[in-house]
């Protein structure tokens, strides 16, 4: 799929910015992202979700550094086994957190054995 980041969206005003200015801001193609209310911004919602999922992958990439410093042998005593269950709770929190960012498959056609 091949978008042309060379033009304006149909409700852009012609001394709007183009979608490359757009994009070298924002780092995305905004598409149907337009809005005259809200100026050439990027929607409320993206924002949101840049502004929280910075803030929370920062605290949970922190807190595995913190973690990570239980292996200090000279300031704590630890089993394998001990190691092995937080490295699987981790491993499996992370792939639910792969599965909750698929895209969930949807069928519109309706169900046919052939």
């Amino acid at each position: 799929m091949s978008v042309n980041l060379g033009t304006r969206a149909k409700s852009c005003p012609k001394s709007a910015p183009n979608q490359i200015d757009i994009q070298a801001k924002y780092g995305y193609y905004l598409g149907h992202g337009w809005s005259e209310k809200r100026g050439f911004k990027v929607s409320e919602k993206r924002d949101n979700f840049i502004r929280l999922a910075e803030g929370r992958v920062t605290r949970a990439i922190d807190s595995i550094r913190v973690i990570g410093n239980l292996s200090n042998r000279s300031n704590y005593e630890y089993t394998e086994e001990d190691s092995k269950r937080i490295i699987d709770a981790l491993q499996s929190e992370i792939t639910a957190l792969k599965v909750q960012f698929k895209p969930k498959a949807t069928s519109k056609k309706g169900f046919k054995l052939k």
